[in-house]
């Protein structure tokens, strides 16, 4: 189980910067103390999405390395938050 643990723990460190980023943004844009911003979207968008990944990935590597052996469905899982990280930064970005 050393390489999908190690897959896994790269994507949650990926999805840890994006967390981050989110917490330092809307920090930044509460200090302008610009009317509606941030907003419960905004704050959802930013650092919600990403702790909802970071705590999935979380449990599941808990519970397929402990309670069951599972090494591929714990890499598949990787894999589909892996691949949700660049829809994700479209949003994030403002699109193309």
């Amino acid at each position: 189980m050393r390489g999908p643990n190690i897959f896994v723990s790269i994507v949650g460190a990926l999805w840890m910067v994006l967390l981050w980023e989110g917490w330092n943004g809307i920090r930044d844009i509460s200090e302008q103390h610009a009317v509606g911003y941030p907003n419960s979207a905004q704050i959802y968008y930013y650092m919600g999405t990403s702790l909802a990944v970071i705590a999935a990935l979380a449990t599941f590597a808990v519970l397929l390395n402990w309670v069951w052996r599972f090494p591929t469905v714990l890499a598949v899982i990787g894999t589909v938050a892996m691949l949700g990280f660049v829809p994700y930064l479209l949003g994030y970005t403002g699109g193309v």
